[in-house]
């Protein structure tokens, strides 16, 4: 059963269930997840806080989703949009990201990793 194109089993993995139950086409991106965050969390403020959440909540869309819905197709552009946000602000790298998208977010780490003398 597809509630808001998201698998029942994948509900009980949100965290934060409440901004996924808004229609596909109203999530946004990144953008639209950190002022969501930030009105959610505002202890928590930080941009490493709001991304690591925002990971695990696609991680979970991802991985337990239906490939054919918008849900799943969204979740992994938002996935790969805030890997390529992450990427630039950690690495201050901008041009030509968006090969990195496809890499897996252990592989992003280590790339990170390697890079800070």
């Amino acid at each position: 059963m597809l509630r808001n194109g998201i698998p029942e089993k994948t509900w009980s993995k949100l965290l934060y269930s409440d901004f996924w139950e808004k229609p596909v086409s109203e999530w946004g991106g990144v953008e639209n997840w950190e002022l969501y965050y930030n009105k959610k969390n505002p202890t928590k403020k930080t941009v490493q806080s709001s991304h690591n959440s925002l990971r695990l909540e696609l991680e979970a869309l991802i991985k337990y989703g239906d490939k054919r819905t918008k849900a799943w197709k969204k979740a992994y552009a938002m996935s790969n949009e805030l890997k390529t946000k992450i990427l630039s602000i950690n690495v201050h790298v901008v041009p030509h990201l968006s090969h990195l998208k496809d890499q897996t977010w252990s592989e992003l780490n280590q790339l990170i990793i390697n890079m800070i003398p």
